[in-house]
């Protein structure tokens, strides 16, 4: 039979297991009765399993076999340790020959989880639930779902012709995954220019991070330029096909 040590994360230390035991633990996983084992023990073993195979004392058929019962898993706290580690992940693979390997197994992970929770806040959500709604939205659009993206672009539609209330949690979520893609130039002005007239500075660093989520390699060209110039706004591109963001 499986166990587990470590009850409820109680101590500070990793635990590693025999062969055996990693293969009961994923079995129970990957099933039904997944909620046998603690939520916070789940989380432990996503930690735990994924940051032992990054050290090399656990091979990676086994960490991603205890990741894999993600697509089942709707708690906040096991995502939260696996978008810790997926961003180890990312970041390594992204470029290589495995990426698109990566992409799906994540989108395949992530997809229940942003159906369960989908786009919206409701009267009823706890804080933990907005958290988790936030983390299904960045990893299944980052991951390139093409509902999610549509989804998200929809939104930021609506956020630009203010006929939307957007959470400010999930502001930069919307702006960020809205404009990836082809096509976002003129949604990319808009922002750009609600970021210029904006005093509020909070709201100015939350449009520049959806701003630079943008796939537009001219857009974050013009974008990187302001910051070389001391008044960005009477920089002039007429050299450029697209809407220039910087006409005084």
């Amino acid at each position: 039979d499986w166990f587990v040590f470590n009850k409820q994360q109680i101590g500070y230390y990793r635990v590693n297991y025999d062969s055996e035991n990693w293969d009961n633990l994923i079995q129970v996983l990957n099933s039904e009765n997944f909620e046998d084992i603690h939520v916070l023990n789940r989380a432990q073993l996503i930690d735990d399993a994924l940051n032992l195979a990054a050290d090399g004392y656990l091979g990676y058929d086994k960490a991603l076999g205890i990741l894999s019962y993600l697509n089942r898993e709707t708690d906040y706290i096991p995502w939260r340790a696996a978008a810790v580690n997926l961003e180890k992940l990312d970041y390594l693979l992204n470029g290589r020959a495995p990426y698109d390997d990566f992409k799906k197994f994540v989108r395949t992970l992530s997809r229940h989880m942003y159906m369960f929770y989908g786009l919206e806040e409701t009267p009823t959500d706890t804080m933990m639930d907005k958290f988790a709604r936030e983390v299904a939205i960045d990893w299944t659009c980052r991951m390139g779902d093409e509902r999610c993206l549509a989804d998200s672009y929809t939104h930021l539609k609506n956020l630009l012709a203010d006929k939307q209330s957007v959470p400010p949690s999930l502001e930069v979520t919307f702006m960020c995954n809205g404009l990836k893609g082809e096509n976002r130039s003129e949604e990319f002005v808009a922002l750009f220019r609600r970021m210029s007239e904006s005093n509020d500075q909070a709201e100015r660093l939350r449009i520049i991070d959806g701003l630079l989520c943008s796939h537009d390699p001219l857009m974050l060209k013009n974008l990187l330029e302001t910051t070389l110039v001391i008044n960005y706004e009477a920089v002039s591109y007429t050299h450029l096909t697209l809407p220039t963001i910087y006409s005084v």
